[in-house]
């Protein structure tokens, strides 16, 4: 059985568009929410002494073989009271930490991991595996922007972490990848919180490759006129062209060794390309991949299902 992870509070493209094959293929699977368990949406019953974890009436340990982990949401007790509020999160943190630590030894797609969503340990291990990087700069001092500015000419801003969306009255927010030019410099104060800050590269195009176990399926993103910096902006513009594309041999052995570095199966892998140099940005375990799919006819959302209905009958 197949056991998917995912959100209950909104439409999540990835997984869903998956269940959709799963349930033509009549696999048999079970769609949790992290957020239904300690919101009491689901039933929950966990034995640690006879190593049960029964969750709406199917035991995890013994009936799932694979799991498809497609998102953790964020615990977000709120209370006056800051330690009670810590507290209350880590309680359930401790529910999620177990229930995923008793699954480990299922087939998980892809392996859950704090460190492997970490852009900075990504860099430096895609830079190990002779994958070119951008320079790249966090710091908390305005002097140090100001030098990195003077030597690289333009520069960009982007979030450290992965930044999601807030939703405030009919408004969405979120962090994107930006332009930091003299005039936000020249607002920075001396010290401040530690920013990520890359040399900007100017590309021919860009690759949005979505590897699954070692098959690569890329999509090459052209823009004639690029409007933002940040590529899932410029994604629905009119002078923005999406073809299939085929990685040359040698840069598709650096992906899967840098793949098989970070103990991944499969993930979301941006590129910029500039002549013959394949610049490597970032790589999102659990990014999207549907849009990106559907414009090129790489049908992933089919090979996906399929490749879990196969890992699952193989046990």
């Amino acid at each position: 059985m197949i056991l998917v992870i995912s959100t209950s509070h909104s439409y999540e493209q990835g997984s869903e568009a998956v269940i959709e094959w799963l349930s033509y293929f009549n696999a048999k699977f079970l769609k949790i929410s992290l957020e239904d368990i300690y919101t009491g949406q689901t039933e929950v019953h966990l034995d640690i002494y006879k190593r049960e974890i029964v969750i709406n009436g199917i035991d995890l340990l013994k009936d799932i073989n694979v799991v498809f982990f497609r998102k953790a949401e964020i615990f977000d007790v709120k209370s006056k009271h800051v330690r009670l509020s810590r507290e209350l999160n880590n309680e359930k943190k401790s529910i999620i930490d177990h229930i995923f630590y008793s699954l480990k030894s299922k087939v998980w797609f892809p392996q859950y991991s704090p460190i492997i969503e970490n852009k900075i340990i990504s860099l430096d291990i895609a830079q190990r595996n002779n994958i070119k990087i951008p320079q790249t700069l966090i710091t908390n001092k305005k002097e140090d922007v100001i030098k990195f500015k003077d030597e690289f000419g333009m520069i960009i801003n982007k979030p450290i972490n992965f930044c999601g969306y807030y939703y405030k009255n009919d408004n969405v927010y979120t962090a994107n990848t930006i332009i930091f030019d003299e005039k936000k410099i020249h607002h920075l104060p001396g010290i401040f919180p530690l920013s990520l800050f890359q040399e900007y590269l100017s590309s021919d195009y860009e690759l949005r490759c979505f590897f699954l176990d070692n098959e690569i399926y890329s999509t090459a993103i052209f823009s004639t006129r690029k409007i933002h910096p940040d590529m899932k902006l410029n994604r629905e513009c009119n002078d923005t062209n999406y073809a299939k594309y085929i990685m040359p041999e040698n840069e598709k052995n650096k992906i899967c060794k840098f793949m098989q570095d970070v103990n991944l199966n499969t993930g979301s892998i941006d590129y910029i390309v500039k002549g013959n140099k394949f610049i490597f940005l970032e790589v999102n375990p659990v990014g999207q991949f549907l849009f990106e799919s559907e414009m090129t006819n790489h049908n992933l959302d089919k090979k996906i299902a399929e490749w879990l209905i196969n890992k699952d009958n193989c046990k």
